[in-house]
């Protein structure tokens, strides 16, 4: 009886997998007919669609960059706030440089699910940091970072 009710859902699954339409082409993969095939015409231009390499959102607000001092390079420490707590997998991104000598960063940082309360400010920073070796990219002299409503420079 097992093997039965398998069978029998295997066909099923594989009758779904081709529909006859009324051309008499299959309207699945490459099985039509030849009569089916260039009898509608049609024209569209390509839509600009912009993907984002990273699905995490911008934290919403730099608050504070501090740039700590150790040998070989220096620590940018950065602390955002948030409306609410929660925020997961919390990054700066550094992006490709453009040759202008700023070393681009942006806070990001996955949001959390609504109607998470935080009581207190402290509770909903949000903190992230990098460690910058004096040997990479010495031609950047400021560092930025970008949050959704707000960008923080500094100088090295």
């Amino acid at each position: 009886m097992k093997n039965f009710v398998s069978v029998l859902g295997c066909i099923a699954l594989l009758a779904g997998c081709s529909t006859v339409n009324s051309a008499g082409g299959s309207s699945g993969g490459s099985a039509g007919s030849a009569k089916s095939w260039g009898t509608k015409q049609s024209e569209s231009q390509p839509a600009a669609v912009e993907i984002d390499p990273d699905p995490r959102a911008f934290v919403p607000m730099v608050s504070s960059v501090v740039l700590n001092r150790t040998k070989g390079g220096v620590i940018i420490h950065v602390t955002g706030d948030a409306a609410q707590q929660g925020y997961s997998e919390v990054e700066l991104v550094l992006l490709p440089s453009e040759g202008d000598g700023v070393l681009q960063y942006q806070f990001r940082a996955t949001p959390p699910k609504p109607g998470i309360a935080a009581p207190t400010s402290r509770a909903r920073e949000i903190h992230a940091a990098v460690f910058l070796s004096d040997l990479d990219r010495p031609e950047d002299r400021t560092i930025s970072i970008e949050a959704s409503q707000n960008i923080k420079r500094l100088r090295r």
